[in-house]
């Protein structure tokens, strides 16, 4: 398992849409959690945007 760097969390944020960098940050990261949960914070029934907040706790061990 790999383990997660702090400033992995700012690459999410710049990663381009879509990417297979972001999805695999966004994978390692729950993967790395000891709990998660999501919300859906708006959508657009229309367009099918939506937006979603996800918040975890890291797990320990796993943080470089």
């Amino acid at each position: 398992m790999l383990k997660i760097n702090l400033s992995d969390l700012d690459y999410i944020e710049i990663s381009q849409p879509s990417s297979p960098d972001l999805r695999e940050n966004v994978q390692n990261i729950l993967r790395n959690s000891t709990k998660y949960s999501a919300a859906v914070t708006s959508l657009d029934n229309g367009t099918g945007v939506y937006e979603i907040v996800l918040k975890g706790k890291l797990k320990k061990s796993n943080i470089v």
